[in-house]
């Protein structure tokens, strides 16, 4: 367990159909969105004011917000410039995860927070089986970059 988690939990049948929601697979048949129960799937608890991922930091799981409230924060030429908020039901991660880089921002609990963690082996073998949802993560990765231009 990483060192910023406080504790960790295998996902149950509610939280995993919670999850299947969340990434838009509910919609599709039963039997192709089960395969979501086949992939481990662990919830992490993180205590408020603790970062999840830290920008420059190496890593390509991609995450999901379950419980609480973060925030997200870029190192600019002033410091660190709150870029933006999650909640609950909110992914990040992706763009490491999708280009193959260091961490472009820090993500810290504002609150205490659950969090979904896929490695990115797991996470590889949930978009093959649903190509709907790496649409949603390059169009969300695509939507971030361009922020982090705008600044």
């Amino acid at each position: 367990m990483p060192d910023n988690f406080i504790a960790k939990r295998p996902a149950g049948p509610a939280e995993i159909a919670w999850l299947s929601e969340i990434l838009c697979l509910d919609d599709l048949e039963p039997h192709i969105a089960g395969v979501l129960f086949t992939i481990p799937c662990t919830i992490y608890k993180v205590a408020a004011e603790t970062d999840i991922i830290s920008e420059g930091e190496t890593g390509r799981e991609v995450y999901v917000l379950y419980r609480g409230k973060a925030s997200v924060y870029r190192t600019s030429g002033s410091g660190m410039v709150k870029a933006g908020t999650l909640l609950a039901g909110d992914f990040f991660g992706e763009i490491a995860f999708l280009i193959g880089i260091k961490r472009s921002a820090t993500v810290r609990a504002d609150t205490e927070c659950e969090v979904f963690m896929f490695d990115a082996g797991a996470f590889a073998e949930l978009i093959k089986q649903f190509p709907c949802l790496l649409t949603r993560v390059r169009d969300t990765a695509a939507r971030r970059i361009a922020k982090m231009f705008e600044e």
